[in-house]
Formats: structure tokens, sequence, C-alpha cells
């Protein structure tokens, strides 16, 4: 019992820390990308996607280092599962997200990339190392089509100076994220050890959720400020982030093989992305009657799971 508590306020330390980190990461990440006039589509898409989803970075790459392959695993696909769904579904609850023709047509074809990656990639059950670098190699190529997407910037969003104090917040979120991703991993496997649960199901559900709460906060600010380019951005982004640069960066390593099936996860994943690509075709808007869907769709992929 006392090593399920341990165990439970590690997880529960390594989630707020990773928080913290990625908030000041993303905040000063974005204001240097504003200030540099970069579109807010474009920085949904790159800069805060990549920083909301530094925590899965390193909990994935931290997972296979330490010979934790369901973890590693189970946190790309769980984790794209929670954004597209919970996340995404959350965000629509607290403000309606209404997207642009073009804005809708491009998000739903990048969820079916996040989506359709790691299932061709996981169609053997690994992911080798040559797959890494084509993962890793795929999401570079795609920065600079990012970077050029135009979105109307809203007449009230600050140009901030970039400032030292801007690059030390940059430097403080990511060695906050580093140390806080390790002891998520470490608690986290601690977890499952001895409360008796197979780590694929600790990492598709409370390691995905966890690293996921920098989208989850993120998004929600963005949303109530009226940003609605950054928070649809950050979710396709971040989706189409995990499963090449974040499972890629992993796989260099060396071979991730989950003794887990993954397959189950896999098609919860697709659902999940078409269910929300649906919504942003269909009526070009996602208002809390589709968030409210998509929430519980996540709600029953957890107790499936469990």
């Amino acid at each position: 019992m006392r090593s399920v508590l341990l165990a439970s306020l590690g997880v529960l330390a390594g989630v707020v820390g990773l928080w913290a980190g990625a908030r000041l990461l993303v905040e000063s990440a974005a204001a240097i990308a504003r200030r540099l006039g970069v579109s807010e589509a474009a920085i949904g898409l790159t800069v805060v996607a990549v920083g909301t989803s530094l925590p899965e970075l390193v909990v994935t790459v931290d997972a296979a280092l330490s010979g934790y392959p369901n973890v590693a695993v189970g946190n790309v696909v769980g984790a794209n599962a929670f954004n597209a769904t919970f996340v995404l579904g959350v965000t629509a609850l607290v403000v309606p997200l209404g997207v642009t023709r073009a804005s809708a047509g491009r998000n739903a074809a990048l969820l079916a990339v996040g989506a359709g990656v790691p299932a061709l990639v996981l169609l053997d059950g690994s992911v080798s190392q040559f797959e890494g670098v084509v993962l890793c190699l795929a999401w570079l190529a795609s920065l600079p089509a990012f970077a050029r997407i135009e979105h109307p910037v809203e007449p009230d969003v600050e140009t901030e100076p970039v400032t030292r104090w801007t690059v030390a917040a940059l430097v403080a979120g990511t060695a906050l994220v580093l140390a806080s991703g390790d002891l998520l991993v470490q608690s986290a496997t601690s977890l499952a050890a001895a409360a008796g649960v197979s780590t694929w199901v600790v990492g598709t559900t409370i390691v995905a959720a966890g690293t996921s709460t920098p989208e989850l906060a993120t998004n929600v600010l963005a949303a109530r400020r009226g940003r609605v380019g950054i928070a649809v951005g950050n979710v396709v982004g971040s989706n189409v982030f995990r499963p090449t640069g974040v499972l890629g960066a992993a796989a260099l390593a060396g071979p991730i093989a989950p003794t887990a099936s993954v397959a189950p996860q896999l098609w919860w994943l697709a659902g999940a992305s078409l269910l929300a690509a649906l919504a942003l075709l269909t009526r070009r808007t996602l208002g809390r009657r589709e968030g409210a869907v998509l929430v519980l769709a996540e709600a029953a992929r957890w107790v499936v799971v469990a």
C-alpha cells in the first residue's frame, strides 16, 4: 500500500512539473515567435505543438532507453487519442471553436496523418531504427509548410520584445520538463508493478493523460483569449509531432517492440481522429455538443482499456 502511495505521489509530482515546465516553455517560445512575425496558426502547429509535446518526447525517449517499450508506445498512441478527444472536447466546452473552410480541411487531413502514421509503422508490432530516421525526417520536412501557413491575427495580440527573461524562462521550462518527465516514467512503472497493472495500460492512460496536461492547459487558455488558431493548431500539430518526431526520436535509440497488442488502441485512435475530423468538416465549428461527445469518447476508452 505504501509503495502504491509513493508511486502515485511521484506520478502527481511529475505531472505538475511537466505542466509548469511546459507552460514556461510554451509562453516564452510563443513570445519569441510572435516577435518574429509568425502567424497564430503557424505558432500553434509548430512552436506551441512542439512545446506542449515536449513532455511526450522526454517521457517516450526516457521509457525507451529505460527498457519500457509499452510505456513508450502507449504514451504516443494514448496521448494522440486523448488529445483528439478530451483536450479538443474540453476546449470546445469552454469556447466553441470555429474554423475556416480551408483550415477545416487541412486540420482534418493532419488528424488523419496523426492516426495513420502510427498504424503504418506499428503494423508489424515494432518501430525499427530505420523507421525512426524516416519518421524524424518526415516531421522536419513538414515544418517549412507549417511555418508558411497564414492566419489573421487578432488586433489585441501583443508583440512583446524578446528579453533575457524570456530566454531564461525557455531554458528553465525545458530543464523542468526533462526532470519531471524522468520522474513520471519511473513513478508510473513503479505504480504499475505495485498495483498489479500492466505498463501498457498505465502508458496509454495515466502517462498519456499526464503528458497531455500542457496541451489541455494551453488550449483552454488560448480558447478563452480567442486564439482559435493556436488552440486547434496545437492539437493537430501535436498529433502529427508525436507519431513522427517523438516516436521517431525514441526509435533512434533502438528498436521499440511493445509486448502488448497495439491494434485495439490504434483503432481507438483512428475512431477518435475521424470523429474530430468529421466535426470540423461538416460544421466547421466544434460546439459544446460536439465537445461533450469527444470527452465521452475518451471516457469510454479508459473504461475499456482498464
